[in-house]
């Protein structure tokens, strides 16, 4: 994305402050809004109401299993960025978390776009909820793709939008851990009791990716092909590669803050470790 639409074309809703940064935009002048090409992130369904333009969405859904396994071990290794939370997941264990967890449901909530809390991943989600956000989905998503199907998910979504990707790598890919618990039947039916609205969402959304693929079968078998057979990166290309990477994500962070910043009065501080 930083190479298709360039640094200071992006609106990063920041995955270390998205709450705050998420209702920061929506407060934003709406000039300042309307000057960025693609806004990304953690966010809910619904922002295409404050922006000017014809604008579309598009989404990729993980497995619901792996998603919840993920965010847990992942809030376990970062004590600073969520102290609270830190403490109490190491004093239980995976199964006490599925249990205990406010966020639940969490995709089909972010794509119903209803939610009436500070903290949208912390939103209600029933039967209603569900079936909104497969609305949603078919109606205003131009790219629906799935995580475990990336390289196929990124050649639609190039053919889509007319990307041209010339190299492919793969970032911030954990790595199984030792007695990794996807396996276990009982965690697996105990995350789907929980989280049963994104198990259907996710089902719901593998057939608009089937359909989608289907749709562009040609184009997309020739684009894994040209991939495949593409020359390898040298160690030193692949290094090169990484850090231009999170160089411009780093400079289209640093001008959505620049943007935002400003804009802060000393009586709308929000701690984002209590909300």
């Amino acid at each position: 994305m930083e190479w298709q639409y360039g640094p200071l074309n992006i609106f990063n809703v920041d995955g270390h402050f998205y709450r705050w940064s998420y209702h920061r935009l929506l407060r934003s002048n709406p000039r300042w809004i309307a000057r960025f090409k693609l806004y990304r992130g953690h966010m809910p369904y619904g922002l295409h109401r404050f922006l000017d333009a014809p604008s579309t969405y598009m989404t990729l859904l993980r497995e619901p299993v792996d998603r919840v396994i993920s965010e847990y071990y992942f809030r376990r290794s970062h004590p600073f960025r969520h102290p609270q939370e830190y403490r109490t997941l190491h004093a239980n264990d995976l199964y006490e978390y599925v249990k205990t967890t406010p966020r639940r449901n969490v995709q089909t909530s972010l794509i119903a776009g209803i939610y009436t809390e500070y903290d949208f991943l912390n939103s209600h989600c029933d039967a209603a909820t569900l079936e909104l956000a497969k609305r949603n989905l078919a109606d205003h998503f131009s790219f629906v793709g799935i995580t475990e199907r990336f390289a196929e998910a990124v050649a639609l979504c190039s053919i889509t939008y007319g990307w041209h990707v010339r190299w492919h790598t793969n970032f911030n890919v954990g790595t199984p851990r030792a007695g990794d618990p996807r396996s276990s039947p009982m965690l697996r039916e105990m995350v789907e009791e929980y989280h049963q609205y994104d198990c259907e969402l996710y089902r719901y959304a593998n057939g608009l990716f089937e359909a989608q693929l289907g749709a562009k079968a040609t184009e997309i078998k020739d684009y894994i092909e040209a991939a495949q057979n593409a020359p390898r990166m040298s160690p030193l290309q692949l290094a090169a590669y990484r850090t231009s990477s999170q160089v411009l994500k780093a400079v289209s962070r640093i001008q959505a803050a620049a943007i935002l910043i400003p804009q802060i009065r000393k009586t709308e501080v929000y701690n984002d470790a209590t909300h």
